[in-house]
């Protein structure tokens, strides 16, 4: 086993020295994947949340100014008053998640360009060391054991969310 993580680390750190631009593509294309998917769909979900949380800003202003110029009655304002406070502060949440997610996808890329920064150290490495271990693996799976079959190892590293 120590000989397959030896050679990953290796192939890694050269994919890195000879090409960093596509080393850095496949390690981000590994780390967001997941965020692909709702990528889009999140970004409409934030751009129509921004704009109906100001909405909801323009009308709670607005009812309180007809309130006080006695263009609404006081339960009407009240009861629209508290529906729009209460969408404004759900919006509020959503809207805070998106935005929690978003910052998780950049962080993604400083991730990959500390990953590969740290991989171009090992190029020409001979041996694996317990500091190469604990420096790049987050943790090794193997498959089920099955009798005059080869195993699958799966190596999962830090900060890069990959597994070779």
């Amino acid at each position: 086993m120590e000989r397959v993580v030896l050679e990953d680390i290796r192939s890694l750190a050269q994919l890195v020295v000879e090409d960093e631009d596509k080393a850095k593509s496949k390690f981000l294309t590994h780390k967001t994947n997941h965020h692909e998917e709702q990528y889009s769909d999140d970004t409409r979900k934030l751009k129509e949340g921004r704009f109906r949380l100001n909405e909801l800003d323009t009308l709670i202003q607005s009812i309180y100014e007809d309130k006080v110029l006695g263009k609404v009655f006081e339960d009407v304002a009240m009861k629209l008053l508290t529906k729009y406070e209460a969408e404004q502060k759900e919006l509020s949440l959503e809207v805070s998640d998106l935005e929690e997610k978003f910052l998780m996808i950049r962080q993604d890329a400083e991730d990959v360009t500390l990953f590969m920064e740290r991989l171009k150290k090992y190029t020409d490495v001979q041996e694996l060391t317990r500091e190469m271990c604990l420096e790049f693996i987050e943790y090794i799976t193997l498959d089920a054991y099955v009798e005059v079959q080869l195993r699958e190892i799966y190596i999962y590293y830090k900060n890069c969310s990959m597994n070779h």
